[in-house]
């Protein structure tokens, strides 16, 4: 692979600026159309060509350039690689100063009521990227690792300030109003086309941005000399995630006989007229029963760390924490939901054995619509069981002291079901015809949508999810890093923060 054809962010530009910008022949650069991540390639007249959409991808802002020096992931793991690496990383995409950052969020929800998306799967990504290399930072360089936590602490102040119980949006000037459930919701809304184009909230959304706050609140909670320069942010973010998972209990199926535990589609969605939307006529078809099990997931990724930080010494000292119903909600309340929710997704995987022996998973994305579940949904739900994982001790223990005998019953034969999942499924090097793309991932976990000579249908982009399975093949990380770096390159600032917190396990 040729690396020096690798471009990757650095600067917000618009696309305009950035088709008309100078450039060096062969060089690629990112960009974003109609919704889709692209790549643009210079030629020899020294300009980029129209942005062809690649795989799916949000807006958000727009990077383009090289990085300098080489942003590839080598395999030194050693403190002084760790910290250049990381330093490459943190110019690569957050390059804008933390004002330019809350600015670009404060833009993106002022205009959510002219019909725009908020960038949610933008900033899941982007928070959860800031938190693993904070992890991978903290215990090395606590100045480089607290400029990580920063980040996370304005970004998340600056989504819990347009949350749609503080945010007025014209004509009326007015807290939005989630149109099924007929209130203003603490989570975060727009005008969803697949719901008839009304306001809507969902957990899984809801998820995304809890996750920012709840990390960084725990994560302070933790630590007594992060709790006397950070402490009143992070009880103020754990009350807030407290009052979002509040919003959506009539949603929640979490029942003293019943061994699952889930969120529920509204039952408002019976009534959605769906018109030429194939989208919303399974949002229809689903109504009141358990929403996909990536959305589930989303939300018990943000209660693990919510129900540390409410559980802390910090949080329970304050006046939010003495409150009874808030830490029953964030101490017995979400470790059961996560635990049950676990065991829930986890009989709904299907066990397989491939020809020699090796065991695999196939799953569908939800219960009961026949749908096998796609790579880049599938990334996202391992990503949360990697979250799931690292906090299972604790959270275990919280449920043992408030006398629940259920336990987040994660394995190890359960993650290597799905490393080799992803190892002998999904990602493929096609020996047998010399012109096709080496080192792709299949769009769907059964290894299908695998087309060898395009590269539109690859996955490569959605490998962050997958990474944490390292800890129990290595392969894992390698194969990734192969897809990653695959020529023009498919890094993005989730699975690029994966491969640097994981490499350890290499």
């Amino acid at each position: 692979m040729n690396l020096a054809r690798l471009a990757i962010p650095v600067v917000y530009l618009a696309l305009t600026t950035q088709a008309d910008a100078a450039c060096k022949a062969g060089s690629f650069a990112r960009c974003a159309i109609n919704g889709q991540q692209g790549t643009m390639e210079c030629l020899d007249n020294g300009k980029f060509t129209p942005c062809e959409p690649g795989a799916k991808g949000g807006t958000g802002p727009v990077l383009t350039g090289p990085i300098t020096p080489n942003p590839y992931v080598g395999d030194a793991n050693d403190t002084r690689t760790i910290l250049a690496d990381a330093d490459i990383f943190y110019s690569a995409y957050f390059g804008m100063s933390d004002d330019e950052e809350v600015a670009y969020i404060n833009k993106s929800f002022a205009e959510t009521w002219k019909g725009s998306s908020p960038p949610y799967w933008e900033y899941g990504r982007r928070t959860s990227a800031l938190v693993q290399i904070y992890d991978l930072l903290a215990p090395l360089d606590p100045a480089r690792a607290g400029k990580y936590l920063e980040r996370l602490r304005r970004i998340a102040s600056a989504l819990l300030a347009n949350r749609d119980d503080y945010l007025k949006i014209p004509p009326h000037n007015s807290h939005p109003v989630d149109f099924f459930r007929k209130r203003t919701m603490p989570a975060w809304g727009a005008y969803t086309e697949d719901r008839d184009g009304r306001w809507n909230t969902d957990p899984v959304t809801a998820g995304l941005f809890t996750y920012a706050m709840a990390a960084f609140a725990r994560r302070v909670a933790d630590s007594a000399v992060l709790s006397a320069k950070y402490g009143a942010d992070a009880i103020r973010f754990t009350t807030a995630a407290l009052e979002t998972y509040g919003a959506f209990l009539p949603e929640q199926h979490l029942a003293p006989q019943d061994p699952y535990a889930y969120f529920t589609v509204p039952l408002g969605y019976r009534l959605l007229a769906c018109k030429n939307s194939h989208a919303c006529e399974n949002y229809r078809a689903v109504a009141g029963r358990p929403i996909s099990y990536n959305e589930n997931l989303s939300m018990m990724k943000a209660l693990a760390e919510i129900a540390l930080a409410s559980d802390s010494r910090l949080y329970r000292a304050s006046a939010d924490g003495r409150s009874p119903m808030r830490l029953f909600l964030g101490t017995d309340q979400a470790p059961l939901l996560i635990a049950k929710n676990f065991t829930y997704f986890d009989r709904h995987l299907s066990p397989k054995k491939l020809s020699d022996g090796t065991p695999i998973f196939e799953w569908n994305h939800q219960e009961p619509l026949p749908r096998i579940q796609d790579t880049a949904h599938a990334s996202f739900e391992l990503g949360s069981l990697a979250v799931l994982l690292d906090e299972k001790i604790r959270l275990n223990a919280l449920l043992a002291n408030h006398r629940h005998t259920e336990q987040v019953a994660l394995s190890t034969p359960l993650f290597v079901r799905f490393a080799n999942t992803f190892l002998r499924k999904i990602w493929h090097y096609d020996y047998s015809d010399q012109q096709a793309l080496h080192n792709v991932l299949s769009e769907n976990v059964d290894g299908s949508g695998y087309l060898g000579t395009d590269q539109g249908k690859s996955a490569n982009w959605e490998c962050a999810g997958w990474i944490p399975l390292a800890q129990f093949d290595r392969w894992i990380w390698i194969r990734c890093r192969d897809a990653t770096f695959h020529d023009p390159g498919f890094l993005r600032e989730d699975n690029h923060a994966a491969l640097l917190r994981y490499r350890q396990f290499l």
